[in-house]
């Protein structure tokens, strides 16, 4: 079972953009649900993907890494870093 995350508030397009995936995925013949996460009250995107992984028994996370400038890198972390430190699971990244 492949399960695509999407993030609620996040962006305006990710359920449709989602759905384009889960769409494309199905027509090779995997079996594929849409689910959405809230970043945890306190926490960011990168821990409720890690919550969401554990709390589900992901074998693997794929996900994008997005590059932001180094500044608000350093000031606000991200995503992609907070799972690379905190992963339980193999994790591939696409840019």
């Amino acid at each position: 079972m492949v399960t695509i995350v999407g993030e609620v508030g996040r962006r305006r397009d990710t359920p449709a953009r989602c759905s384009d995936l889960v769409a494309a995925l199905a027509r090779h013949g995997a079996r594929v649900e849409y689910s959405e996460i809230d970043a945890i009250e306190g926490a960011g995107t990168g821990d409720a993907l890690l919550s969401f992984a554990s709390k589900f028994g992901a074998n693997v996370i794929v996900m994008g890494a997005h590059g932001h400038l180094r500044w608000h890198e350093l000031i606000l972390g991200g995503t992609t870093r907070r799972v690379l430190e905190a992963m339980q699971v193999p994790v591939l990244l696409s840019n």
